[in-house]
């Protein structure tokens, strides 16, 4: 069993240690850790990440160049990482055990979408759960097997500023009937957790929510066209 992880990195550089070294003391090891720098207007040392490899982008790609480099990889399974994810020793066993359970994606806080494509969070760091909890999507975490990974890439992204998550899931259970899965996320183990910062990390200055006053609108508009293509949430009837 192989493992790649990738950490994207954009304007919060005070983080990127305590993250590299909480991935570096997982149970299970990382056979190859890659640093993307997206770029974001701030400078981060990479001096002390030898082991890592390093990609610099000089513009900023987003969201979807970290899901880019990844179908460069070789290894059974990808594990990508947002900026404010710090997790626990147990959480890469854990989603694997997911993954390999329900052959899904795994990610570390799930989204629902209810009628009038309202959203909720039924599981995650956010709502800590003792069971593997199926979502329509999630964020923060995703981990999957290698040949998962080019679901997301079946059609050329209707936005590139927003929305990967939403069109990882929806292609994969599309194009391939691969369901997205939260992990248990036991209120008493949090070793098992995707995050152990995520609600102090994740509602910072630099959240895409907050510097983006058309995020969520955005967001609804790529739920509803793939919703158009054929992709069927869990709870959400197009009769509601």
């Amino acid at each position: 069993m192989s493992i790649t992880t990738i950490l994207q990195t954009y304007k919060r550089p005070q983080y990127l240690k305590e993250q590299y070294l909480a991935i570096k003391n997982q149970t299970i090891y990382s056979d190859k850790i890659i640093i993307c720098c997206n770029e974001g207007g701030v400078s981060f040392d990479l001096s002390e990440y030898k082991d890592c490899e390093i990609i610099y982008s000089s513009v900023n790609r987003k969201y979807h160049l970290r899901f880019a480099i990844g179908l460069l990889e070789k290894s059974d399974y990808l594990f990508f990482y947002d900026d404010d994810s710090v997790p626990g020793i147990n959480a890469t066993s854990n989603f694997i055990e997911t993954i390999e359970k329900y052959n899904s994606i795994a990610v570390g806080n799930g989204r629902s979408i209810l009628p009038n494509y309202t959203q909720i969070c039924p599981a995650g760091w956010g709502v800590p759960k003792n069971i593997a909890v199926e979502v329509d999507f999630g964020g923060h975490l995703w981990a999957c097997k290698r040949e998962h990974l080019n679901y997301l890439w079946r059609e050329t992204p209707i936005n590139f500023e927003n929305g990967e998550d939403v069109s990882f899931s929806a292609l994969a259970k599309i194009y391939g009937g691969i369901r997205t899965f939260v992990p248990p996320h036991p209120i008493d183990d949090k070793t098992k957790w995707s995050s152990l910062k995520g609600m102090e990390y994740g509602a910072d200055k630099n959240a895409s929510y907050i510097n983006n006053p058309i995020h969520y609108q955005e967001r609804i508009e790529i739920i509803k066209y793939y919703i158009s293509k054929g992709w069927k949430p869990i709870n959400f009837s197009p009769e509601n």
